[in-house]
């Protein structure tokens, strides 16, 4: 009987809490999440572990949440990355799909909000 692979996310967030929480809650969804804590450890592991999607906070200690999508856009364009932030809209926020993002969402989402965003993004 054929198996079919669970997605295997990264997820780049400094909140440990909030880190834990939604990694907890997307394992329960049957993702396979792992999480980096600043972007210099988001990026590493993207080399490393090729994930199927990332969720990326913006505000992030080492490497700033920008310039971790623009080396994840130049290390492999074809992973979709939801950018999840607190923050507020701006023109930086603005041009994140611009700039390779799938989407920007705003913290707090829901969770089935973020879910659905991620099922669109490894579907396309």
């Amino acid at each position: 009987m054929p198996t079919t692979k669970s997605p295997r996310l990264l997820l780049i967030e400094d909140h440990a809490p909030l880190g834990r929480a939604l990694g907890d809650a997307l394992g329960a969804s049957g993702y396979l999440v792992e999480i980096a804590i600043d972007g210099e450890n988001g990026i590493d592991l993207f080399r490393t572990r090729r994930p199927d999607l990332v969720i990326l906070d913006l505000l992030l200690p080492r490497v700033p949440g920008t310039a971790v999508l623009a080396e994840l856009r130049r290390i492999d364009p074809s992973v979709p990355v939801l950018v999840l932030s607190g923050a507020d809209r701006s023109p930086v926020t603005d041009s994140l799909v611009e700039r390779g993002a799938f989407a920007y969402l705003r913290k707090p989402v829901p969770l089935g909000e973020l879910r659905r965003h991620i099922l669109a993004a490894l579907a396309r």
